[in-house]
């Protein structure tokens, strides 16, 4: 057991667990006093924003699993399998991340800077909250593995994330690729729009996935928005209007009105609400038109 008394004032102290369960338990053991670290990088930006380090920090790095990307079956469904604990770099240089889930190649490649890509985690990012990542990872069905205490949990990125809101303690082990749709027409998109420096969310990141017939009838899109300090989340309406429906002019007008009323983003001292639902809407607007290139 650790003691509160030995609590340092100044330094911090490491502490290595190995499994899962052990840095759970030394969590609540001490408590407020402690917090979970990985790659360190949102500590060192909230150091330098003049907040105290916690003097218990508890590092993820050596748990096993956590740093392997792997191909796995799970109840019949195959995935790709990224511990939370894997470099960004490690993710953006990945060769099947590449082929079959590149949209999250070039989400990682607009994270910060390459220094601090090298040392910051896909599970770190996530649980930023407002990780560039994020939106890709909506936009890829991606799932979620975290550890709740008791056991391990799978469930969709935004459920992760609404249950991380209310638990911090929750820890990330895994995130989930699944297979992707073989199509005719495929669109993948992400864009990011806005300042660039480490540790500055965007002011607006879109992302778009999703399979057409070979006369424009969408089967299967998923869009997702994000920027700021909004977190990111699906546009539900939006998906829904597009589902088995022929793209065409009048459909494509009528996602852009969808789109202004469903985005509801906040403003911020940098840009208002209002610029972020007119930037978001002209990029997937602009990025549905590119892909079918006039046939529309």
């Amino acid at each position: 057991m650790v003691k509160q008394e030995k609590i340092p004032e100044v330094s911090s102290v490491v502490l290595r667990p190995t499994s899962i369960e052990e840095a759970w338990e030394l969590k609540k053991e001490i408590g407020t006093h402690a917090m979970f670290i990985s790659g360190g990088t949102l500590l060192q930006m909230k150091r330098e924003q003049g907040t105290a380090l916690h003097p218990y920090l508890i590092s993820l790095e050596k748990i096993d699993g956590m740093q392997e990307i792997q191909l796995k079956q799970i109840d019949s469904e195959h995935f790709l399998v990224i511990g939370a604990s894997v470099r960004l770099a490690d993710v953006r240089k990945h060769a099947l991340i590449k082929q079959e889930w590149n949209i999250l190649t070039h989400a990682v490649k607009e994270v910060a800077a390459p220094a601090v890509r090298n040392r910051a985690t896909i599970g770190g990012n996530v649980c930023y909250m407002v990780g560039d990542t994020i939106p890709a990872l909506l936009a890829l069905a991606a799932k979620a593995c975290w550890f709740d205490g008791n056991h391990l949990q799978i469930g969709e990125i935004e459920l992760f994330l609404q249950q991380y809101q209310l638990n911090p303690s929750l820890i990330l082990t895994a995130i989930m690729l699944p297979s992707q749709i073989l199509a005719e027409n495929k669109i993948n998109v992400y864009k990011k729009i806005g300042r660039r420096e480490a540790f500055i969310p965007s002011l607006v990141t879109v992302s778009l996935n999703g399979s057409f017939t070979s006369e424009f009838r969408a089967e299967h899109i998923r869009i997702a928005v994000g920027g700021g300090t909004y977190l990111p989340k699906r546009l539900i309406d939006c998906e829904q209007l597009l589902h088995e429906a022929v793209l065409t002019k009048e459909k494509i007008m009528s996602l852009y009105e969808t789109i202004i009323r469903e985005y509801n983003p906040a403003s911020d001292a940098f840009v208002s609400s209002e610029y972020r639902k007119m930037v978001a809407a002209n990029l997937i607007i602009s990025e549905l038109s590119s892909v079918f290139d006039g046939k529309v």
